[in-house]
């Protein structure tokens, strides 16, 4: 950092003062960058759709270029603020230096686990997580939180605090020492080799158990246990059992960094059941021991990973009361099998393999059919081997007929112990020799493991108990490893499809890839989502948000209109739904009622069940998103895009409010601040005597804008700024102005009829009101237009309502974007809400790509013609009159769709009328 400083000093310290015009090409080139920054972030973004390949040198030099260029902006924005106050931007040098020492430590290999929660609800863990809690603990997240099943209620402690165990208690040297004395012995005989390996082992795993747990995850993992206690002794978890007078105990199993992923682990790493809220602590410790015993080393050596690497999260899920448990996959591992715990990978003992006894069966469809074993009591049997159990084969559509069950005679069962663990227990005689789960229960079963298998595309392998209750559970799930049978295991799509007819091919958007299959449900009212059913594809006009309520029944979706960058789009993504946008007609071109196969690869729909592209995708190796540039991308882009929120009042962001630079955790966070910093700046230097800047000049517009514009470089008509004078519409000779006044200014757009206001919402907004920081500058009530001939910045307040829209438009394409950020309003924040899916909703048929947080729209559109851009522009300012009081209105969400539909045809009005119109 010291040249960086040196450098920095003789920039800041140049004499003597220069003018505005050097100042606005400074300010010019600082926008360059910004823009070549969103671009690199939206194409390191695009990466992560699977849509595009890339390796690990395209992070590395995206992240370098990245790096450049932000440093570059703090450079540019500290030489225009030491112009104005004669001050630099030392703290936002000390927040980069922090943001890219975590990138590059990433980029390293080193993983960087500071800085997320010690400990973290299930309820808060999705696949997004899984950096922090591991791939185990994020799938049954995912299960619980986005697909609706019913998992145990419980918590993970994260990667960050087995980190801070192994600091506190000085293990990383040791481990380090450990690996290097193995590795001294390569070459060696086995058995001194085999030796050595017990010996560090030995260390190790004692030196864990003998550690301390630090006090304050010690009491973050305590007052997690009480939590789910309290909300056991409610019964308001997920599971909605009747309370039993019984302790709640925990099942702790461990969720290491790879595991689950391409290395399986399976039967490697330790679990702990029944373990008492007291323990859980002394439990933790013992899982961690458990990923340095002789196997789980040895395991990681065989595939390349080293254990001073290793990191380990746990999960601390309630302990299941289990009637009837067990394992299930989804798809028959045809012979030569594979699953998740052959015997070459697992020293737990003799395996079952259900594949193995039933693939022979006369009759079996091999490889077509769901798979299922049980037992009496909690699962340890099954997945140990170390009992008889039932086999049941199910077919693997809706209702899951069996076609085959083979019934044990079951006498003991694996039941709780009351000081903790498990311990045998004798069966009741009438259930000895019958089975352990009913076709309704079987049924159950298969849906809940299918719905994950479309979500992963790949088969399954799902442990899952009934209660005493009789209630579903999910308790772990992970890929199922399936050998290839050879090439026939991935049929050409050419030759699959040759003989099927395809109702329609190569039309539409790809929203979500995939191959979903189906009854036709064309769903012309959004009253009858009720009526979707289990497995259909979705066929319907208006891509509505509101469809989240049908995702987890429906095969695929197909709709008329939307965009690939849309609400429904990113449900459809964040579920795996097939989904195909924008196929004209589609209502009709489908029959309802009509069995098809939905192609979202090709954007095609065949007639009838194509059966060879039912398991097309799940007879992958893997799915790009186990890759480890996909994972490492993923992790990059954690430090790189999203914006850090503001603490205290709302979560969402505003527009002009920023973290100051020891809050900003992203490079997006630096840049944002720079931007808008750098805005301010330039305003407050124009303002300043004899620098030849042009003062601020106020716009009449006849409407009550209280519009201020400051011109940088051709933003007015030559002549039009004179002494005294106000400038009019006609004086703005802006590219990006212009057509967005002409929006603003059709009356046609603006709502005419009076709205009332309930008196909670008016105060509820008035308090928020005082609280909102202005665009640049921060002035309450200054609307400030900041303008070039090809440059806009406008922060604008109407009512209780804010805009900010930014925008260039050159010659240059590459150079040419529009955003656009709306938040406020005058009513509760659920009408505040409607009217930012109301504007998202319009954006995206207009291909702006959104974002929307609570009542708060981001929008962004790039790379335009020129012409498109203004148009662009025009229908911003449309938006911002047609949404002025619209939040008023929106008393419920039918309002939303009506709105649209207005809109629509008051844009298609004015069109009609020309762009020429004065409005």
């Amino acid at each position: 950092m010291a040249g960086l400083k040196d450098a920095l000093h003789r920039l800041l310290h140049r004499e003597p003062e220069v003018g505005f015009s050097v100042r606005y090409q400074e300010f010019r080139t600082l926008l360059e960058r910004n823009n070549r920054i969103q671009e690199l972030m939206a194409d390191m973004g695009d990466k992560l759709s699977g849509e595009y390949v890339f390796d690990r040198q395209y992070i590395h030099s995206a992240c370098d270029e990245l790096g450049d260029l932000v440093l570059k902006q703090i450079a540019e924005l500290s030489a225009l603020r030491q112009a104005v106050t004669r001050k630099g931007d030392d703290a936002l040098f000390v927040a980069f230096d922090r943001v890219q020492r975590a990138l590059q430590d990433e980029l390293a290999g080193r993983r960087h686990f500071g800085g997320g929660p010690r400990v973290l609800s299930l309820d808060e863990i999705t696949l997004d997580r899984s950096d922090e809690v591991g791939r185990k603990n994020a799938v049954l997240g995912l299960a619980r939180n986005v697909l609706d099943l019913p998992t145990p209620d419980g918590f993970a402690v994260s990667f960050r605090a087995h980190r801070e165990f192994w600091e506190a208690n000085g293990l990383g040297e040791a481990v380090r020492a450990a690996e290097a004395r193995l590795d001294a012995l390569a070459g060696r005989p086995a058995a001194e080799w085999a030796v050595a390996l017990k010996e560090v082992s030995a260390e190790i795993r004692e030196r864990v158990l003998a550690g301390q747990v630090p006090k304050a995850l010690a009491q973050e993992i305590h007052r997690a246990a009480r939590h789910v206690a309290r909300r056991s002794v409610a019964a308001t978890d997920r599971l909605e059992v009747p309370v039993r007078e019984t302790p709640v105990t925990f099942a702790v199993r461990s969720s290491a960094w790879e595991e689950d992923e391409a290395p399986s682990f399976a039967g490697q790493n330790l679990t702990l059941l029944n373990v008492g809220a007291d323990d859980l602590a002394e439990a933790y410790k013992r899982v961690l021991a458990g990923a340095y015993s002789r196997r789980c080393w040895l395991y990681r050596r065989n595939r390349g990973m080293r254990s001073d690497e290793a990191a380990v999260a746990v999960g601390m899920h309630r302990m299941v009361d289990a009637r009837v448990s067990g394992v299930l996959y989804t798809l028959d591992p045809a012979p030569p099998a594979c699953g998740p715990a052959t015997a070459a990978e697992t020293c737990a003992g003799p395996t079952v393999d259900p594949a193995a006894d039933l693939a022979a069966a006369p009759g079996a469809a091999a490889g077509r059919a769901i798979l299922v074993s049980a037992t009496w009591g909690c699962g340890a049997a099954v997945t140990d081997g170390s009992a008889p159990v039932d086999f049941f084969r199910l077919e693997r559509e809706h209702p899951h007929r069996v076609l085959e069950s083979r019934i044990a005679v079951k006498a003991r069962r694996m039941a709780l112990a009351p000081d903790g663990g498990l311990e045998e227990a004798e069966v009741e005689p009438e259930l000895r020799e019958a089975p352990c789960l009913t076709p309704e229960q079987l049924a159950r079963l298969a849906d809940a493991a299918l719905l994950l298998e479309r979500y992963d595309k790949r088969p399954q392998d799902m442990e899952w108990a009934f209660d005493r209750e009789g209630r579903l559970v999910v308790l772990q799930v992970r890929p199922l490893a399936l050998e290839q049978a050879g090439p026939e295991a991935c049929p050409d799509i050419e030759a699959a499809t040759r003989n099927h007819e395809a109702l329609f091919t190569g039309r539409g958007l790809v929203a979500q890839r995939g191959v979903g299959m189906g009854r036709v449900f064309v769903l012309r009212d959004l009253e009858r989502m009720d009526e979707v059913p289990q497995g259909a594809v979705l066929v319907t006009r208006f891509p509505s948000p509101r469809l989240s309520r049908v995702m987890r029944r429906v095969h695929g979706i197909v709709t008329e209109l939307g965009s690939p960058t849309g609400h429904l789009a990113t449900i459809a993504r964040e579920f795996r739904v097939p989904t195909v946008v924008r196929v004209e007609n589609a209502t009709t071109l489908l029959p309802e009622g009509e069995a098809v196969t939905l192609d979202a690869e090709h954007g095609t729909v065949y007639r009838g069940a194509v059966e060879e592209l039912r398991y097309f995708e799940l007879t992958e190796e893997s799915v790009f998103e186990d890759s480890a540039e996909y994972r490492l991308l993923r992790r990059v882009l954690e430090r790189i895009t999203p914006l850090t929120p503001m603490e205290g009042g709302d979560s969402a962001l505003r527009p002009g409010v920023l973290p100051e630079p020891d809050r900003c955790r992203t490079l997006h966070d630096i840049t944002r601040h720079i931007h808008l910093k750098a805005v301010e700046s330039l305003i407050a230097y124009s303002e300043r005597a004899g620098n030849g800047c042009p003062a601020p000049m106020r716009l009449e517009t006849g409407l009550p804008l209280g519009l201020v514009v400051l011109d940088f470089d051709g933003g007015v008509e030559p002549g039009a700024a004179r002494a005294g004078r106000d400038l009019v519409c006609a004086d703005i000779a802006s590219l990006p102005l212009r057509p967005l006044l002409q929006g603003m200014l059709c009356t046609d757009m603006w709502p005419r009829d009076p709205v009332s206001v309930d008196l909670g919402s008016f105060l509820s907004s008035f308090t928020r009101t005082l609280s909102f920081s202005q665009a640049a500058p921060d002035k309450v009530g200054r609307n400030l237009a900041v303008i070039g001939r090809r440059y806009l910045n406008l922060g604008l307040r109407l009512g209780y309502h804010s805009s900010w829209i930014v925008a260039q438009i050159s010659d240059v394409l590459e150079e040419n974007y529009a955003t656009f950020t709306f938040l406020g309003g005058v009513t509760h924040v659920t009408r505040r809400s409607r009217r930012a899916r109301f504007l998202a909703d319009i954006l995206e048929r207009f291909d702006f790509r959104t974002d929307v947080r609570g009542d708060m729209v981001t929008a962004r559109f790039k790379n335009g013609q020129p012409a498109r851009m203004q148009e662009q522009l025009r229908l911003l300012g449309w938006l911002i009159g047609y949404t002025r009081q619209l939040d008023v209105q929106m008393y419920d969400d039918e309002q939303v769709d009506a709105c649209v539909a207005d809109f629509l045809q008051r844009v298609q009005k004015n069109r009609e009328a020309g762009d020429d119109r004065d409005c």
